[in-house]
């Protein structure tokens, strides 16, 4: 299993299918999303994310991505916010999209989508492995997904679920906690490149 970010890139550096093929899924959805919350329409920003994989691929084979000039997530932003920018630049993508949000916006306001399209990416892995964690009884976690997800009454849900109110809050508390140890994990692995530990 993956874990650290000398071991993912020791094995990206040796084009390892499999490191590709997650590396691919995890980070083609957030470039696609980001480019997509830039103003890109789907097919253009489908494209920024394909074209953002393989200028990673080829970066990290000439080995021009260097651990202690940041983290890996800044220098794909890097290449992902260039790869917008010459999407929107292409003949006619003005006229069919309006006029460039990329170009009229401030650098901090890119770098804010970035973030919050990462924080969202992050979130959402967070709570389908919460979902799949067998230690995590099913009625706690369909009491912290009523509360916290659909924001429902906490007394409602007791009553509905058969808890005390008092179940409700620690089961919200139990799977809160579980969630940040797990958004924790699945911030390091993506940072990594790649798959980190299970929950």
């Amino acid at each position: 299993m993956l874990t650290t970010t000398t071991d993912v890139l020791a094995r990206l550096h040796r084009d390892d299918s499999a490191t590709w093929e997650t590396f691919d899924d995890r980070w083609r959805d957030i470039v696609e999303r980001f480019a997509a919350r830039l103003g890109l329409d789907p097919e253009a920003a489908a494209e920024c994310a394909q074209d953002t994989i393989v200028a990673v691929h080829r970066g990290l084979r000439d080995r021009r991505y260097e651990r202690t000039r940041g983290r890996m997530r800044a220098w794909i932003f890097g290449i992902a916010r260039h790869c917008a920018q010459r999407q929107r630049r292409r003949p006619g993508a003005r006229g069919r999209r309006g006029d460039s949000a990329i170009v009229h916006r401030a650098s901090p306001d890119v770098a804010a989508t970035w973030d919050d399209v990462w924080e969202r990416s992050v979130l959402r892995e967070s709570l389908a492995r919460l979902r799949r964690d067998t230690r995590i009884a099913p009625r706690t976690r369909a009491a912290f997904e009523a509360v916290v997800i659909r924001g429902d009454r906490p007394d409602v849900v007791a009553t509905t679920l058969g808890m005390t109110v008092n179940d409700v809050y620690l089961a919200k508390h139990r799977c809160l906690r579980r969630l940040r140890a797990i958004a924790a994990r699945v911030a390091r692995s993506l940072d990594a490149g790649a798959e980190g530990d299970a929950p």
